[in-house]
Formats: C-alpha cells, structure tokens, sequence
C-alpha cells in the first residue's frame, strides 16, 4: 500500500461515530478519521484486531467504517492501570452492542489461539504501554496479520517512550514501514513477517508461517497462563467454535 484512501463519507455509519464521539476515552476524532479511513481501504470481509479496547471509544469508529460483513475483535486485559480504570469487559460488550465484536478478556499472548482461527487483515495497538508490553503486542499483532496489511499503533508520542522505542525498533529492523500519522495514531505497512517475532530459534531469514499454522505459535501462548475469556461474541465466531 502506497497511500490511505480518503474517507468516503457516505459509506460510514454515521450514528455509530456519534456515538464514538459520545464515548469516553482517548482517541481524537482525527485518529478515529485515519482508523476508519484503513478499515474502508480493506474492503469486504475485512476481519480487524484490536488490541486495547478500554471503553469502546476506538471500537465505534473502527465499526462506523466496517463493512457489514466485517469483523472486530477487541482484545483487552481490563486491568486498572495509568489512566485506565474501572472499566469492564461486560461494560464494553453492552457499550459497544454490535454483532460484529468480539470481546476477549486476557492478553494478546492469551488470546491467541481465538484470534489466530484465521488472519487479520489491520490490527490497532493501543493496550500496556511499557516498552515490554508493547515490544509483546506489537510482534504478535505483526504475526497475526497478512504481509501487507496495514498496523496502526496508538501513542506514538514522546509522552510514552515505551511505545516510541518498541516501534522504532521494528521499523529499524524492516517489519514495519510508517505510511501516515496523524495525531499520536501511526499506521504502518507490515512489510515482512520475519519467524523471529514468535519463534526463539536462530534466525535463518525465514518468514512466519500463517498464524493458523502451529509453527508460528509464540511460546507465550503455548506456556498457559490461562486463555482470554469470550466475554461477547459475533455469531460467525460462535458457530466456529461450536463445530
């Protein structure tokens, strides 16, 4: 991808982004613009990763873009930390009430078997801003996604140098390409999916498998810990895993 598309306004649900408005959090409206403006250059059947979800604020615009036939998943830890508080997996489902979301309660390392039951074709990172976590989110979320695809990383601002050196570090390594930001919301080309961003084996300059693939699991999903717990599912994601 060479550029983001404009934002076809007449394509976006336009009560879903007043009510992305109307919800507390900390995405400006411009970053929900660029958020929205990805997931309609993804065209139909466009699945999307979220990771760090807080009130849904970032979720109603990623849906006030999504085709009908698309897909969220919001992946969130719930866990009171910085300006995050007392907010709940439960509160996001009932906030957000749309068939096309999936709310998992856990890490991204916990929810992988969930989200990796087929690639992600954008994710947005926006969860633990502490160097570790992020550096963990963002190479998971980079394995979860098709080569091309597109990341966008939320915070991306001297505020939170955790975020800023975890992204560095995979743009300097040539996992991640910058096509545009705006505000603190940074959207990234994956340009390759190197097998050193799950696997700890010695590199021998191999990409990374399909994350339906076992090869490609991190250890982090395959030491327990516990899974993340479906708090709301899509329909489509509930048939999946009654068969």
């Amino acid at each position: 991808m060479t550029a983001i598309p404009a934002l076809d306004w007449g394509r976006v649900d336009r009560a879903r982004y007043e009510q992305a408005l109307a919800t507390e959090g900390f995405f400006a409206p411009d970053e929900g613009e660029l958020l929205m403006r990805v997931l309609q250059s993804a065209g139909a059947g466009c699945r999307a990763l979220e990771v760090g979800s807080y009130r849904g604020r970032s979720a109603l615009f990623a849906l006030a873009a999504l085709p009908a036939d698309g897909r969220l998943i919001g992946v969130d830890a719930f866990i009171d930390a910085a300006g995050y508080a007392g907010h709940s997996a439960q509160e996001l489902a009932a906030c957000v009430g749309d068939h096309r979301f999936t709310v998992l309660e856990g890490t991204l390392a916990q929810a992988w078997h969930a989200v990796a039951a087929a690639p992600c074709d954008v994710a947005l990172v926006d969860a633990d801003h502490s160097f570790a976590g992020a550096s963990a989110d963002l190479a998971l979320a980079a394995a979860l996604l098709r080569p091309g695809a597109v990341l966008l990383v939320h915070d991306v601002a001297d505020w939170f140098p955790g975020v800023v050196a975890a992204v560095g570090a995979l743009v300097g390594a040539g996992v991640l390409a910058e096509l545009e930001r705006v505000e603190a919301l940074c959207a990234f080309e994956v340009v390759r999916r190197p097998r050193w961003l799950t696997v700890p084996a010695v590199d021998h300059g191999e990409e990374l498998p399909s994350p339906l693939d076992a090869a490609s699991t991190p250890l982090g999903a395959r030491l327990g810990g516990g899974r993340a717990q479906i708090v709301f599912a899509a329909r489509e994601e509930r048939d999946t895993r009654s068969e």
